[in-house]
């Protein structure tokens, strides 16, 4: 059971999350948005796909909603620690989805709070821009 949990937060993108901030784990607020085209492009290409994979979960029946908990929450850790820019946010919709009530009132309580956190995190980056 383990080691399908630790393949799937792998997969998921938890472990590349983690190499790519050695390990230091400061929040979103810790890593500055891409600034290079081709940064860019991949944060937003990851995202997207953070984004699909979120609504896939949403819109499937029972039980795969129970078995992709944590891919769920591998997203989320990533995206915690993804720099986020309105310009992003704004091509993802990346927001949007995770504002749904879906998420905000989760039954796994860890998730439904990463999620509030996070869309008030980027409320707040859309304010300021």
């Amino acid at each position: 059971e383990s080691l399908r949990r630790g393949a799937g937060l792998r997969s998921g993108g938890a472990v590349r999350a983690e190499r790519a901030s050695e390990g230091i784990a400061l929040g979103s607020e810790g890593f500055e948005p891409p600034r290079d085209g081709k940064a860019a492009r991949e944060a937003c290409r990851r995202v997207m796909g953070y984004a699909r994979r979120l609504q896939q979960v949403r819109t499937s029946d029972g039980l795969a909603k129970q078995l992709s908990l944590d891919s769920v929450r591998a997203a989320l850790l990533d995206l915690d620690r993804t720099g986020m820019s309105v310009e992003v946010l704004s091509e993802t919709g990346i927001g949007v989805e995770l504002n749904k009530a879906f998420w905000r009132k989760h039954p796994a309580e860890d998730i439904a709070e990463s999620c509030g956190d996070l869309v008030s995190r980027w409320k707040q980056l859309v304010a300021l821009a």
